[in-house]
C-alpha cells in the first residue's frame, strides 16, 4: 500500500514537472512570436554626438545594411563595429530607443598630425585614412613620421617638445623618428625661421626633450652671438649642441610668410562654414 501511494506521488510529481515544462515552452514561444512581428521593426536609425567630420547619409546607409532583426533581436555589437569603421570614429555607442529607434553616439577621431604625407594620426596615437582630408585642414597639422608601431610614442614626444617650442613663439611643423629611435624635428614660428634640430637618440643620460629644452634656453644667446637664428642645430650631446651660421634665405621666406599670414588675418573672415573632412 505504501509502495502504491509513493508511486502515485512520483506520477503527480513528474506530471507537474511535465506541465511546467510545457507552459515554459509555450511561453517562450508566444514570446517569441511576439518579438518577431513586423510592429517591432526599427523604423529610425538617429546619429547623433561628434559628427561634424562625419558623412551622416552615408553612416545611416551602412547601419541600414548592417541591421539584422527588429527592436529586440537587432544585433547591437554589430552596428557598432558598423560605425567604428568609418576612419573618423574613434569610439561608438548604440542603445534602443523604444518603440522603434535605435540612436548611434559617435565619439570622433581628433586628428593630431599628417603622418607620412598621406594619411593622419589621432591624438592618441591611431593612424587613420580618410577618403579626403581638405586642403585647409591639412595647412593646419604637423607632419609626422616614423615605423607605424611608433606611433603612440611620437604622440607623446609632441606633448613633450612642444610647449618648449612654444617659449620660442614657435611650432613644432615636423616630427620625425627612425627605426631606431633618432629623433629630429622642425620648428618655425614667431621670430624662428624654418629650422631643423637634430635630438637623436634616448639615452640614460639625455632625452630627447631635456636635449630640446637646453636648445630652447640658450637659443636666444646663440642667435645673438651669431647674427641671427642658426639655421639647423645638433643637439645630440649631452649639456651641449652644435649650431650652423644663419641662412639669409630662410629667414626671408620665413619673414614673407609672416607677413602674409599678418595680412591674411586683417582681412575679414568668411561667414561660412568650412567643410571637414569626408568620411
Amino acid at each position: 500500500m505504501q509502495e502504491t501511494t509513493g508511486a502515485k506521488r512520483q506520477i503527480r510529481r513528474g506530471a507537474g514537472i511535465v506541465m511546467m515544462l510545457c507552459l515554459a515552452a509555450l511561453a517562450w514561444l508566444a514570446g517569441d512570436y511576439v518579438v518577431h512581428r513586423p510592429y517591432f521593426s526599427i523604423r529610425t536609425i538617429e546619429i547623433v554626438g561628434e559628427t561634424d567630420f562625419i558623412d551622416c547619409p552615408a553612416l545611416e546607409k551602412s547601419l541600414w545594411e548592417g541591421l539584422r532583426g527588429n527592436y529586440f533581436t537587432a544585433d547591437i555589437d554589430a552596428l557598432r563595429g558598423v560605425a567604428e569603421a568609418v576612419p573618423w570614429v574613434s569610439r561608438a555607442s548604440v542603445e534602443r530607443v523604444w518603440p522603434d529607434a535605435l540612436r548611434v553616439t559617435i565619439v570622433r577621431r581628433r586628428a593630431a598630425a599628417l603622418w607620412g604625407g598621406t594619411r593622419l594620426l589621432s591624438d592618441r596615437g591611431e593612424i587613420f585614412a580618410p577618403k579626403e582630408v581638405k586642403a585647409s585642414e591639412a595647412q593646419k597639422l604637423p607632419r609626422f613620421s616614423g615605423p607605424d608601431p611608433m606611433a603612440p610614442q611620437v604622440v607623446e614626444m609632441f606633448g613633450v617638445l612642444e610647449p618648449l617650442a612654444r617659449r620660442l613663439g614657435a611650432d613644432v611643423e615636423e616630427l620625425s623618428v627612425t627605426d631606431r629611435g633618432a629623433w629630429s624635428m622642425k620648428i618655425e614660428g614667431g621670430s624662428v625661421p624654418e629650422t631643423r634640430i637634430i635630438l637623436g637618440r634616448e639615452t640614460h643620460d639625455s632625452s630627447a626633450g631635456s636635449r630640446f629644452a637646453l636648445v630652447v634656453a640658450h637659443y636666444g644667446e646663440v642667435a645673438r652671438m651669431m647674427g641671427g637664428p642658426p639655421a639647423q642645430i645638433d643637439a645630440r650631446y649631452v649639456n651641449a649642441f652644435a649650431a650652423t651660421m644663419p641662412d639669409p634665405a630662410k629667414i626671408a621666406a620665413h619673414e614673407q610668410k609672416q607677413a602674409a599670414a599678418e595680412a591674411q588675418a586683417a582681412q575679414p573672415k568668411d561667414a561660412g562654414k568650412a567643410d571637414g573632412p569626408a568620411v
